[in-house]
């Protein structure tokens, strides 16, 4: 239950919608810490999982990228980390200075981190563990709009996913 309804200035960085090249991706949120459902979903019809790239959704939406930023950087080995304090100053600056779209999240925060700091950091630096409501969520769909299967590893969904009734993936 909402305590007050949000502004329209705090609902500009939760859109409804996304758009992927010429396609318009519903999105649904969902605010249920520890649950599978915590998070960003996207809403992606099957067909167009296919070709889309799971790292576009890396960024998620512009309401949740400071915080992934900050977790992200907070995550980073000591002897990185200890460069770019304060953080949330780096965090500011890493927002004015990526550019979304172009690039993957971790292609842009390297890239950036290295004009900025002259830190080179590696794939390998940057944290698998991220909280649920940090990754984005996936729902397949069919052509007549049915749900197919749900998740948070798209790579994943669309091995299991095509062809397979929803009735057999794991639950949503």
């Amino acid at each position: 239950v909402l305590m007050r309804k949000p502004d329209d200035m705090e609902l500009v960085d939760y859109p409804p919608t996304l758009a992927v090249g010429t396609m318009r991706i519903r999105l649904e949120y969902h605010f249920e810490p520890g649950s599978d459902h915590d998070g960003v979903t996207f809403r992606l019809p099957i067909d167009f999982a296919f070709s889309a790239s799971p790292a576009i959704f890396d960024w998620l939406v512009p309401g949740l990228l400071q915080e992934k930023l900050t977790y992200l950087l907070k995550s980073l080995p000591k002897a990185i980390r200890k460069k770019l304090v304060p953080i949330n100053e780096t965090v500011t600056w890493l927002l004015d200075d990526m550019s979304q779209g172009q690039r993957s999240l971790y292609a842009a925060l390297e890239a950036s981190l290295l004009k900025r700091f002259k830190i080179l950091v590696q794939r390998t630096d940057w944290t698998e563990e991220l909280p649920l409501h940090l990754q984005p969520r996936f729902l397949l769909f069919d052509d007549e709009g049915r749900e197919i299967c749900a998740g948070r590893n798209l790579k994943d969904l669309l091995s299991r996913g095509s062809g397979v009734p929803r009735t057999q993936q794991e639950p949503t």
